[in-house]
């Protein structure tokens, strides 16, 4: 079985259109998860949001490979001449032999972080240039193998990059928290993040928060 749960957090300025965004689509043990973040606020963001999105849809009807998605992704972009860019984390997902196997690239978007089912914390190595901002990008992937009770976080800057009275919410105290939640449901996960950078932020207006995480089951 593979779970996975969407988190978002709300923004304490809501007069603010976001650019955070998340999708998940497939069928039987073959899936995509994508997850991105557009740069700049208001209706230009989210119509360049709502344009990622069908690109990355369409783009997988033709080639599933994360890679090849980003890079057909980046073109789309780039050829629009916009003056906005997209970071993105895009992710297959296929269950084979009782565990999950996970294609992963990314696009200018910090790299996910998986939580084994015994509390060890591990980054994913994996980065590229947001989609947009140059005519051509190589994409390079990485593989990563869910057992029972592993978990992948991917996550928006909105996490790290939440500015709390000691500054920065930072990826190592994410890391720190992460342990605890071992084994956990990634709905659990995924709220205990919020709840913690929502405390550590303390009322002070941040941008949007996304996370998405998947677990492999039985």
């Amino acid at each position: 079985m593979c779970d996975w749960r969407p988190g978002t957090a709300p923004r304490p300025e809501h007069l603010d259109v976001g650019g955070d965004f998340y999708d998940v689509h497939g069928e039987g043990d073959d899936w995509l998860l994508s997850l991105g973040d557009v740069s700049g606020k208001g209706v230009e963001a989210a119509a360049l949001t709502g344009r990622t999105r069908q690109s990355i849809r369409t783009a997988a009807y033709f080639d599933r490979r994360p890679e090849v998605i980003l890079g057909a992704v980046n073109k789309v972009l780039f050829d629009e001449r916009t003056q906005q860019f997209v970071t993105v984390v895009c992710a297959r997902v296929r269950r084979a032999d009782g565990r999950l196997e996970i294609d992963v690239a990314a696009a200018g978007h910090p790299a996910p972080i998986v939580l084994r089912a015994g509390g060890r914390v591990e980054q994913v190595d994996v980065y590229g240039t947001a989609a947009g901002m140059v005519t051509a990008v190589e994409y390079r992937p990485t593989s990563v193998h869910l057992n029972q009770g592993d978990t992948m976080l991917m996550f928006t800057d909105g996490v790290d990059e939440a500015f709390g009275a000691d500054g920065q919410y930072g990826v190592e105290r994410l890391i720190a928290l992460l342990p605890a939640y071992a084994g956990a449901d990634p709905e659990v996960l995924c709220e205990a993040i919020e709840q913690s950078v929502v405390e550590y932020l303390d009322g002070r207006p941040h941008d949007d928060i996304a996370l998405l995480a998947v677990t492999c089951g039985k």
